[in-house]
């Protein structure tokens, strides 16, 4: 969340017994497998869906999902404040009048006391509700399974917290995972810069109430600037982005999704009739299989695709295109290279891999400040692939404030990685020699590497800090160094024997 502190802490989930992690723009998670790199980056996707969906949710026009504005949104969930703004909004208006109109600072103090006194603590209220109901769905529809079955085995439940700041705002959530099927959950909304809500509230009163100097501030005036004042509040510190889930295997997914949605598709009509038994898959692959289908050759941007030249160039070698055989039918995916094309599922695997980041870039579907999990994006890349997909991702960081979760195995992305941010300490000068530009390298402010570390029967997660010196090696030193150990112990006992013959 570009300009956000965003703050997930975890406890007792899945194997994990205790991590915190602060998202980041680009944020990596590194550690054995079934560590619980993939559980973390499904929870944080489900959070934030859930926390997006519960205040800026769609509705169907025609057919088609649109999302609703914030001032539809205020009269459909916030009811319950209609009575307290209009109250307080009289009162007011009555207080101004008794005591004299003498100075928007004035006005501005009793706004914003209002604010923080009586709307604030109604106004948590109000989403605790909804949101409790929409993060429980979301956390189940994530993870295909109760949210009883998330709690790490021999604990009794699972503690979650998750806090976005914001530049004035603030909400922390914390949920507790409970044994058949529950989910409480702890809502808190705070004014984090209280001198900087203030000038905001100031603004408001002089852009709409200059006019009423020396006379009496009628009620609806009033009104408006508070639910000016709701609306900044809460759309500040919730998530205006979406966050898209590029999961691990990525080529097979592609390679028999029409399958997939054409057997679904087929049984959806005997869905009333009998029972039928449907393979669970989990909310990321579900979205993933989605967003494939719903995507349109139309919808290609020429700016973006400009930017994607380059990588096609070198890392494809070739181009990734839609192609839809008839209207009704899920498009097709096409690789272009030498004047051929070639259906995807005819391409090798690296190819296959990369596609689905590269078509959700150039068709639309991610947009600038969103936030992509990218798994294992190593998956059947060549190691001079690897180090050019690295160059690219920081810049489609920097250029796209694209926010970036991965998940990877690879020694030879971390390291690489760690180049980038030592040559942020370098000059423009100094990077041009170099054959660098500012935005292929990366701040150590805007990068943060976990290691999940497995410790007896449970995991921890433990930062890994990163100074302008890069990332240290010694996630991946310990097997290398072993794996050097082994192979000179092999090569003396060799020589051993052939000492003998």
């Amino acid at each position: 969340m570009s300009g956000k502190e965003v703050l997930l802490k975890i406890r007792d989930f899945g194997p994990i017994v205790d991590g915190l992690i602060e998202i980041k723009p680009l944020t990596i998670f590194v550690g054995p497998n079934n560590t619980g790199k993939s559980y973390t980056a499904m929870l944080y996707y489900a959070l934030i869906r859930g926390l997006r969906e519960s205040i800026l949710p769609y509705t169907i026009v025609r057919g088609e999902r649109v999302r609703l504005s914030p001032s539809i949104i205020f009269a459909l969930w916030f009811v319950k404040l209609t009575q307290l703004l209009s109250d307080e909004s009289k009162r007011i208006s009555l207080l101004m009048r008794r005591n004299g109109f003498k100075d928007l600072d004035q006005v501005s103090d009793i706004l914003y006391t209002s604010f923080e006194e009586k709307i604030l603590p109604v106004l948590c209220e109000i989403f605790s509700e909804r949101l409790r109901t929409t993060l429980e769905n979301e956390i189940e529809r994530t993870f295909s399974s109760r949210i009883g079955e998330l709690i790490r085995r021999g604990s009794r439940k699972s503690d979650i917290r998750l806090s976005i700041r914001g530049s004035f705002s603030e909400i922390i959530f914390t949920l507790d995972l409970l044994p058949h099927e529950k989910l409480n959950i702890d809502l808190v909304l705070n004014i984090s810069d209280k001198n900087r809500f203030r000038e905001i509230v100031r603004k408001y009163v002089e852009r709409s109430l200059s006019i009423y100097v020396g006379k009496n501030i009628s009620s609806p005036a009033i009104r408006r600037i508070l639910v000016k004042i709701i609306g900044d509040f809460m759309l500040e510190i919730f998530p205006n982005y979406y966050i898209h889930y590029l999961p691990a295997s990525r080529a097979g997914i592609l390679h028999s999704y029409k399958a997939v949605a054409r057997a679904i598709i087929s049984q959806v009509p005997l869905v009333l009739i009998r029972r039928l038994d449907v393979p669970k898959i989990s909310g990321p692959i579900a979205d993933f299989l989605s967003n494939l289908v719903e995507l349109t050759p139309e919808l290609e941007k020429s700016r973006v695709n400009r930017f994607f030249g380059k990588f096609e160039k070198d890392i494809l070698e070739g181009k990734i295109s839609l192609v839809r055989e008839r209207p009704e039918s899920p498009p097709s995916l096409v690789y272009e290279s030498n004047g051929e094309r070639i259906p995807i599922v005819r391409t090798s695997s690296m190819i296959a891999e990369l596609a689905p980041l590269s078509i959700f870039l150039k068709y639309g579907l991610i947009s600038k400040g969103d936030t992509i999990i990218l798994e294992e994006p190593e998956s059947h890349l060549h190691p001079d692939k690897q180090i050019k997909l690295v160059e690219f991702l920081v810049k489609l960081v920097n250029r796209f404030r694209i926010n970036m979760i991965i998940t990877t195995h690879s020694d030879i992305m971390l390291a690489k990685l760690g180049n980038l941010v030592s040559l942020n300490s370098f000059s423009d000068e100094e990077l041009r020699k170099m054959n660098y530009s500012r935005d292929e390298t990366i701040s150590p402010k805007d990068i943060a590497v976990y290691n999940f570390c497995r410790r007896d029967s449970h995991v921890v997660i433990e930062p890994i800090e990163i100074t302008y010196k890069g990332i240290p090696d010694n996630v991946f030193r310990k097997i290398i160094e072993n794996l050097y150990e082994e192979t000179m112990d092999i090569y003396y006992r060799l020589q051993k024997i052939r000492s003998k013959e």
